[in-house]
């Protein structure tokens, strides 16, 4: 049988609770509210900063199996509503077991992607496997009634700085580097005009950390950041996923449709 949520304000962020459940956790990283019986639980989790090769169920498998969840699997993804302020979300049926009892979930990950990151944001709502009938119907949407009301939310605040930071080195370098090339511009002969423009056109990919790659899906050509070695996309989603590692492959067992990105040949 449904109940009608309460909310709970905490640090940073506001979750809806089922009447009479109690909070256990309450930081800038995770909520977590128990059932009175201690026989179902929700949780929201989230990170900020997190790599573009991570995907959502990888996500939700990394954050669940620390937590003593024995045998856990993950069904197929299904597009879900996202919570307030993220663009998309996948949702998975779980199953697992903790101290011999047998039980079932819903994990619903929202995904918020950046140029080089994404902030990915896990709400969990599960019980014993006797009990998830009267759960399944509700209990899911309670967990991800989640409202940010920090801006350090996910440690959000944390990976802003540190970007800014790294704008701030990358925009010194570049002014450097004009600087160079204006002084050194007047002894530059016509013969080596066509050789500079080459080493121009390579300064300003590494300057603008990008290259040019052939995304099949969209088809056309996008500028990828070029401190990953191998990229892929999503032919439902349209999601691009990276890594440093050439012989990196995002296909699982669960979601073997990903495709590998061509890299556009510098002329």
């Amino acid at each position: 049988m449904q109940q009608q949520p309460t909310f709970y304000q905490g640090s940073h962020l506001r979750v809806a609770v089922a009447p009479g459940w109690q909070i256990t956790e309450d930081g800038p990283f995770a909520v977590v509210a128990v059932a009175p019986d201690r026989r179902a639980v929700t949780t929201v989790v989230g990170n900020a900063g997190v790599p573009l090769y991570i995907s959502p169920d990888r996500f939700v498998f990394d954050k669940l199996a620390p937590t003593g969840l024995v045998g856990l699997t993950l069904g197929r993804p299904r597009p879900a509503a996202p919570v307030p302020g993220f663009p998309q979300a996948w949702e998975f049926d779980a199953h697992y077991q903790v101290a011999g009892a047998v039980c079932r979930g819903v994990a619903r990950c929202s995904v918020a992607p950046a140029y080089d990151s994404a902030t990915m944001v896990l709400t969990w709502a599960a019980s014993v496997a006797e009990q998830w009938q009267g759960y399944a119907g509700w209990l899911p949407q309670v967990a991800a009634t989640v409202q940010i009301v920090n801006p350090a939310a996910f440690g959000a605040s944390g990976i802003a700085a540190q970007n800014l930071a790294n704008s701030m080195a990358l925009g010194r370098q570049a002014q450097a580097d004009r600087d160079f090339s204006q002084a050194q511009w007047a002894e530059v002969t016509q013969q080596r005009d066509a050789s500079q423009a080459r080493i121009n056109e390579g300064v300003r990919d590494v300057l603008g950390g990008s290259s040019g790659y052939v995304d099949p899906v969209a088809g056309r050509v996008i500028d990828l950041p070029a401190t990953n070695a191998a990229y892929w996309v999503h032919p439902v989603t349209g999601r691009i996923v990276g890594h440093p590692d050439a012989t990196f492959d995002p296909r699982s067992p669960t979601d073997a449709a990903w495709i590998p990105l061509r890299r556009v040949d510098p002329k």
